[in-house]
């Protein structure tokens, strides 16, 4: 996850920029879109938004959050420091935030980091390379840093609450910090190794010992711990478990091995309800009211409160990649019924196809689709492509090719 290169860091020039044929035809398609716009056109989901690509490094670590998307990589080398006129050499961590439209900003810090960072409004987390978190912001004139926090234990997550910053390392610990200072708050060993989730004022812990998985809610104030959960669940396993989600009214567990997803009361810990689904190692997908667990028959929406099945999406769908969703459905890169070829499609809150699209020609590839406001942005290789999320008024030209 290492970029080693000689850099000044200035903007590239107009000749300097690589500008394939195919990347102009693309904004070219882009602007002609635009200008449809007074005709009574609107353009339809899947249709590209940003007039050009973003270039990431191939070996970055991408994150949506808070209507940004953010794209955090190591660099090691030489490069120009304008303030002190001097090359220095430098073993930072480089992370970019893309706005919905377009626009990118560059801060660098060190150390370099291991694993993935967090991102809230303007404020990145990252768990340092030899142990720790590093917080770094946006918009600081001096230094983006604002401050390093050394551990002996690398870091394994990081979540972030009103004021607290979160970890889980891998020396069987969850840690508290303030998120003003680094400060550490409290801290408490949990005996196996733990996932994390928070809110603004709820903090979890899960851990697997044996066959019986432990949900742990704690006071983000002082660590008391508010209540246990305990479930024995023979299969478990605790080597892919991911992380569990926290919601207003509940925390969603689910565990690889365990064919279940089940919801725990924030309040008291009790079992709000659960679903026997085949989890492998697929997380939950939380988009408005809805949440979407994948199962042997396929994607399935249920109701968030209650865990009401609402339908299954049928035969012929499928996805390629991750799947993201939003108040207005979900969207996925696969296979559609009665098309041909790969497509990007969106299916709403209820089961239905809201719109679908193949790839634009200056793309063949998707790695990963993160949603930021109305924008879709889709990462392919070493680029990041903005597209429109909603449908349009009428089908677009791209839904009309099969």
């Amino acid at each position: 996850m290492t970029d080693r290169h000689l850099s000044d860091d200035r903007p590239q020039t107009t000749c300097e920029r690589a500008c394939s044929r195919r990347s102009v035809l693309t904004s070219a398609a882009v602007a002609a879109v635009s200008g449809l716009a007074g005709c009574g056109y609107q353009p339809g989901g899947g249709e590209l938004v940003w007039n050009d690509p973003q270039r990431i490094a191939s070996s970055a670590e991408v994150v949506a959050s808070d209507g940004a998307v953010f794209a955090a990589r190591n660099v090691s080398g030489m490069r120009m420091d304008w303030d002190a006129e001097e090359w220095i050499d430098a073993e930072e961590t480089v992370v970019t935030r893309y706005t919905p439209d377009g626009s990118a900003s560059t801060i660098r810090f060190e150390p370099q980091f291991r694993g993935e960072p967090v991102a809230v409004g303007d404020r990145v987390y990252v768990p340092a390379i030899d142990g720790g978190i590093a917080a770094a912001a946006f918009g600081r004139e001096e230094d983006p840093k604002r401050w390093l926090v050394e551990q002996p234990s690398p870091v394994r997550s990081i979540d972030i609450g009103d004021g607290y910053v979160f970890c889980a390392d891998e020396n069987e610990a969850v840690h508290c910090l303030d998120d003003d200072t680094g400060e550490q708050q409290w801290v408490h060993s949990v005996d196996e190794t733990p996932s994390i989730a928070a809110t603004d004022d709820v903090f979890t812990c899960l851990t697997i010992d044996g066959e019986e998985i432990r949900c742990r809610r704690f006071d983000p104030a002082d660590g008391t711990e508010l209540w246990t959960a305990t479930r024995s669940v023979p299969d478990a396993n605790a080597v892919s478990m991911p992380d569990p989600i926290v919601t207003d009214r509940s925390i969603i567990v689910s565990v690889p091995g365990a064919e279940s997803v089940y919801a725990i009361a924030v309040g008291d810990g009790s079992i709000r309800w659960e679903k026997p689904v085949e989890t492998g190692r697929d997380r939950p997908i939380i988009g408005g009211n809805r949440i979407y667990l994948h199962s042997e028959d396929g994607l399935a929406a249920h109701d968030l409160e209650s865990g009401e099945q609402y339908w299954t999406l049928g035969d012929g769908y499928d996805s390629i990649t991750s799947t993201v969703a939003d108040e207005n459905g979900i969207y996925r890169y696969g296979n559609v019924p009665d098309r041909s070829g790969l497509r990007l499609y969106s299916i709403s809150p209820e089961g239905d196809r809201r719109w679908d699209a193949p790839l634009p020609d200056d793309l063949d590839q998707v790695d990963g689709l993160f949603l930021i406001d109305d924008v879709l942005v889709v990462r392919a290789g070493d680029r990041l492509h903005g597209m429109r999320s909603a449908p349009g008024n009428r089908l677009s030209v791209l839904q009309n090719r099969r």
